[in-house]
């Protein structure tokens, strides 16, 4: 999965833009569409009459392309814009969360809330994500948080139930979420009508006191099996956290799921957890994917740095080796955590990754943005930028010749 995820527009062309570079060869083949978009302007209300015909028009022309569309719907906020909310005011916070209203201070609303939601709402509210939209649709899009485990799950449910008839679409982008684990399995059950259909989870770093100091994980940890990707690190940096907390908080190893990177991305820390950046949002992985596509990582076995069986080691705590292992080659992400240029000798296990030592070739092809192309005679020292590493290629059949 190649995700391109452009950043939130009232313009068409980002999300047009991305149908048109999708290219299931080597470029993005899933496209993530975000809230405040021209293809989806209300929070988590992409079956809006304004916005619906051109979010089919815009799946359609995707899966001309290869190329699979999700997007942003979860039910942690609901829209002023949806024609629903007085009704659900009205059920004295089953649906919308009971709160302070107009004394409400949060993270985004210091100093209170829009006052649109104090004049229509009044009370018993608490203020959540707003944005501006225009153009077509309404100027504004405000929400506010919606109280867990209420009878809304079924009418997200349902919702999602007439996307996947109408329009086709290939999952969901879920940006934080009050759906218990039964709900996503019922969701899951929905989506998996057809196969290949997707839901990704994003939240921001919870380990602060506006959200009661927790871990993320921890606190999804029981809807982590109906979901496919996690697309964590907002409020992280990565270029700043140690490999133990980026496996335990922001990866998804321990749980089995995949990541992509967020702030801060790094290439080569990313690589040794199996993650790049997503394209439109946090870095351009486009060379990387190139590599992946020439040298066919699709279908290598991932045996990454923490476990014990891991045939490449670099002996240095500080520079990590994951290796991305087929028949006749492999591939070895190193990234370094030092804060100074240093070497590694690469300790490896010849008879574990299956290759004759005689006849094998180390070398770092070109990735754009990335890396130089480099050779090495395996046992060589190769050395290793601060903060930075390598993507190598360990072949029998070596593509590069070495220069004399």
């Amino acid at each position: 999965m190649r995700f391109h995820h452009p950043n939130a527009s009232k313009d068409p062309q980002p999300l047009d833009e991305a149908v048109a570079q999708s290219n299931p060869k080597h470029g993005p083949n899933v496209i993530n569409v975000h809230q405040a978009n021209y293809y989806c302007p209300y929070i988590n209300y992409p079956y809006s009459d304004d916005s619906f015909p051109a979010f089919c028009d815009l799946v359609r022309r995707a899966h001309a392309k290869d190329t699979k569309v999700r997007v942003y719907y979860t039910t942690r906020e609901i829209t002023q814009n949806m024609p629903e909310l007085f009704p659900v005011h009205s059920l004295n916070g089953e649906i919308i969360l009971p709160g302070p209203g107009k004394e409400a201070r949060t993270l985004i609303h210091p100093k209170g809330p829009h006052p649109w939601l104090v004049e229509n709402l009044r009370e018993d509210f608490v203020p959540a994500w707003e944005d501006h939209v225009g153009g077509k649709y309404a100027e504004l899009d405000i929400s506010v948080i919606t109280t867990p485990d209420s009878r809304w799950n079924n009418f997200y449910l349902e919702g999602l139930r007439w996307l996947v008839e109408k329009s086709d679409f290939d999952g969901v982008y879920v940006d934080d979420t009050a759906l218990d684990a039964k709900s996503l399995q019922r969701a899951r059950r929905i989506l998996d009508s057809r196969p290949g259909r997707y839901i990704d989870l994003h939240t921001w770093n919870h380990f602060n006191g506006y959200a009661g100091f927790a871990n993320n994980l921890t606190i999804y940890m029981e809807v982590l099996p109906y979901l496919d990707r996690l697309w964590l690190g907002e409020g992280f940096n990565a270029s700043d956290v140690s490999p133990d907390f980026w496996l335990v908080e922001m990866s998804g190893l321990p749980f089995g799921l995949m990541s992509e990177m967020l702030e801060g991305a790094n290439p080569w820390r990313g690589m040794v957890f199996g993650e790049t950046a997503r394209l439109g949002w946090s870095g351009d992985p486009q060379g990387m994917w190139k590599v992946w596509d020439d040298y066919g990582i699709q279908g290598t076995q991932f045996l990454p740095f923490f476990v014990k069986d891991c045939p490449v080691k670099t002996g240095n705590p500080e520079v990590l080796a994951t290796v991305y292992r087929k028949p006749g080659r492999c591939f070895i992400a190193l990234g370094s955590w030092a804060n100074a240029e240093t070497s590694v000798n690469l300790d490896i296990d010849w008879k574990a990754l299956g290759l004759d030592p005689a006849r094998s070739a180390l070398y770092a092809p070109v990735i754009t943005g990335m890396q130089p192309q480099k050779q090495w005679r395996p046992g060589e020292a190769i050395p290793v930028s601060p903060k930075r590493g390598w993507f190598l290629v360990l072949e029998e059949v070596p593509r590069v010749k070495r220069e004399t």
